[in-house]
């Protein structure tokens, strides 16, 4: 599971940058310092259980800017986009064994699809997607059970940033 889940990272990467570059806007570089801050968002929104851009129990991690910030400074300007997808969506609610299996490469790149096109079917996250002046980005995802409605849970952080 773990190796899928860096796989979705990758795929989720390709996917923003395909349509980035359908749109005229040239492809994102992978940032280890703004993966770092992914990281944490999405641990954080697993563990603690809450879901906002804004993580409430780490005063240094609190906003996005911050998160970034505290791994590095080289960026002027971040954006994030957060999702909570549940396992019992499609296209993976047949092919996961829950708690642990793996994944077979078509359906994670099904997935990583359908996490973009959520994105995309939003106003913000499609601007974070599209914004030529980000040059960089970071995504980490974690498998999780909701603390909600109790059902396993995608949760993926993507950060983007503009360098000086």
């Amino acid at each position: 599971m773990i190796a899928d889940l860096f796989k979705l990272n990758e795929k989720i990467v390709l996917r923003v940058n395909e349509i980035r570059i359908a749109n005229s806007v040239r492809p994102l570089s992978v940032s280890d310092f703004l993966l770092a801050a992914a990281y944490v968002q999405s641990l954080s929104i697993g563990y603690f259980g809450f879901f906002s851009h804004l993580n409430p129990y780490f005063p240094l991690f609190y906003s996005p800017l911050l998160r970034v910030k505290a791994f590095c400074s080289d960026y002027r300007k971040v954006g994030e986009n957060i999702i909570k997808y549940p396992v019992n969506s499609s296209p993976v609610k047949n092919s996961l064994r829950y708690p642990f299996g793996d994944l077979a490469d078509d359906i994670i790149v099904a997935l990583a699809e359908e996490i973009v096109n959520s994105w995309m079917n939003s106003d913000s996250h499609k601007e974070n997607v599209l914004n030529a002046e980000y040059d960089f980005t970071g995504v980490f995802s974690v498998f999780y059970q909701d603390s909600d409605h109790r059902v396993p849970v995608f949760i993926v952080t993507q950060v983007f940033g503009a360098s000086y």
